[in-house]
């Protein structure tokens, strides 16, 4: 017999960050999962924490008239999705509201913010990348703030290609768990790519992608950016920051004679290397370097700079690399916007943002991609 959760009714104030919506109710403060602006709804209990509590909708008492039937069996329990109860339109709106406002909430300078593009593409079908999880006899997804196994759904996850569900399907009737949980859909066919290179296609071109490595994971959404990259790179030399196996580098090539590219990742690197030989790009030069720790070599003067660096950003090393340079413009992709505002409020009184853009590769979670473009003042 299972053990009883704690439940409370609640009245949601507001949207907030990560696909919560905020109340408050008798000077506590709670995260609501599953909820909308204006309802009264009954909650579970998921994780109390000093200064608030995070909840998730089990019952809607009173619904708001943006709310939809969710097109998925095990939302909003599972963690992978947050929206899959709003129509995709108020979505976009929503992701796009949150932007804006922590932009002029947390930046001094800017007091205001260029028109935002929203670029889009497939809302289900699109995620080339999943990373199972799994207890002693199920696969399937954790609970949002939580460890608690959610299990794969019998209808297939909305997020995954068929044949990626599909693979999915099987490998839970054999009891085939992938390496580390992780799969991905190459050229070659779905591979576990904890262990697996494979080839991707971006604007034509093929690029390998080394074991465990990076890439954006909507397919039909990346030669939109990478095209809105390209927009505002010209120059003699370049600096990349974060490169990965150089899926922006090789585009990068026909902008520029010379171009430094900086990665952590060896194998990353390695991969990179290759995909320059074989695209016969001779002018990129990609190095191996923990940028968290170490700021790039200044050896040329540099008309642009690219970085698309994980969630945590750009990090204190490459801030005051970029602050004590004269680079005149920073093409810089992220997917925490938090964070990115974070950096921008370090660099706002030497660069203004000329351009700003949010692709939404993630859509009915609450992540999205946001490209600004910085100008030196």
């Amino acid at each position: 017999m299972g053990i009883e959760k704690e439940t409370i009714e609640l009245k949601i104030d507001k949207w907030v960050n990560d696909g919560n919506a905020m109340s408050h109710k008798d000077g506590k403060l709670y995260f609501v999962r599953g909820g909308i602006p204006g309802e009264t709804v009954l909650c579970e209990i998921i994780k109390q924490k000093s200064t608030h509590t995070f909840v998730e909708v089990i019952e809607v008492l009173e619904a708001s008239d943006k709310r939809k039937s969710s097109d998925c069996e095990v939302f909003p329990k599972c963690g992978g999705c947050s929206f899959r109860h709003l129509e995709y339109t108020e979505e976009q709106l929503l992701k796009k509201s949150l932007l804006e406002s922590e932009f002029l909430h947390r930046l001094k300078v800017h007091k205001e913010l260029p028109k935002i593009g929203i670029y889009s593409g497939q809302i289900n079908y699109y995620r080339n990348t999943v990373q199972l999880k799994r207890d002693k006899s199920s696969f399937g997804f954790y609970r949002m703030n939580s460890n608690e196994l959610v299990e794969y759904p019998t209808s297939g996850c909305q997020l995954l290609p068929r044949d990626i569900d599909s693979g999915i399907q099987n490998r839970i009737r054999t009891q085939a768990f992938p390496a580390k949980g992780k799969l991905r859909k190459y050229r070659e066919g779905i591979l576990e790519y904890a262990n697996q290179s494979g080839t991707i296609l971006i604007k034509g071109r093929s690029l390998k992608i080394p074991p465990d490595g990076f890439i954006q994971i909507h397919s039909n959404l990346v030669d939109n950016w990478m095209d809105s990259i390209l927009k505002f790179s010209s120059g003699k030399n370049a600096l990349e920051l974060f490169s990965g196996a150089g899926c922006i580098t090789i585009f990068l090539a026909e902008k520029f004679k010379h171009i430094d590219a900086y990665e952590l990742g060896e194998s990353s690197v390695i991969y990179a290397r290759k995909n320059a030989r074989f695209h016969k790009e001779n002018h990129l030069h990609f190095h191996q370097k923990n940028l968290y720790k170490l700021p790039p070599d200044a050896n040329s003067e540099y008309d642009v700079c690219v970085a698309n660096p994980p969630r945590a950003g750009l990090g204190n090393v490459v801030i005051q690399y970029l602050l004590d340079s004269e680079i005149p413009r920073i093409i810089y992709s992220s997917c925490d916007y938090l964070s990115l505002i974070s950096d921008l409020s370090r660099l706002e009184n030497r660069y203004r943002i000329r351009k700003m853009d949010l692709f939404d590769f993630f859509p009915r979670t609450s992540h999205f991609e946001t490209l600004v473009v910085l100008e030196k003042i």
